[in-house]
């Protein structure tokens, strides 16, 4: 993968999968695919059951803005505490080795390796904390639609290797794959 030489000024771990390795990429792309394919399928059409069977709002009227801006935060304290607790649990010596390590196979993330997990640490972690709020808060679909969009834009920037102007800084979650045992959170 080619990065434009004006960005490695906002590179967090200067030098690091500079190139990335292609073996460790295809295993990668073999995971990620796997868990949006078969994975992330199963999961909408079950939550989807739960969304019938909690009410679905009316898709013809939209939710004013408050509404959504509401909406939004709800989701984002719902999806924080969700992913911090799920995270932490997977740091747990009995867990780690046999879930969560292969997440951090990539001490200097890229952007991928936020959805290159084991399938039980994709349900707990990736999957399960943004479902839940616009579950719990019977959102419109639009509302959902775009809290999921805002959730998937933020995991691939902390997963990215790059402070980027106008993004929130990565650092903290970088940090994490470098130590393994602080940052748990979003």
């Amino acid at each position: 993968l080619v990065s434009p030489e004006w960005m490695q000024q906002y590179k967090i771990q200067p030098g690091t999968n500079q190139p990335i390795d292609k073996k460790k990429l295809k295993n990668l792309f073999l995971f990620v695919l796997f868990n949006w394919i078969v994975l992330n399928p199963i999961f909408s059409f079950l939550m989807l059951y739960l969304w019938e069977w909690r009410g679905l709002p009316d898709m013809r009227v939209l939710p004013s803005f408050h509404r959504v801006l509401l909406e939004l935060i709800v989701c984002v304290l719902v999806e924080e505490v969700m992913f911090y607790y799920s995270h932490w649990l997977l740091h747990n010596k009995r867990v780690y080795k046999h879930i969560h390590k292969q997440h951090h196979e990539w001490t200097a993330s890229v952007s991928l390796t936020s959805l290159y997990c084991h399938p039980v640490e994709h349900i707990l972690s990736n999957l399960l904390p943004p479902a839940i709020g616009p579950l719990l808060l019977c959102s419109h679909i639009s509302v959902s639609w775009l809290w999921f969009c805002v959730a998937l834009t933020s995991t691939l920037n902390s997963h990215s290797g790059y402070h980027l102007p106008f993004l929130p800084s990565p650092e903290a979650h970088d940090f994490h794959h470098l130590k393994f045992n602080q940052c748990y959170g979003v």
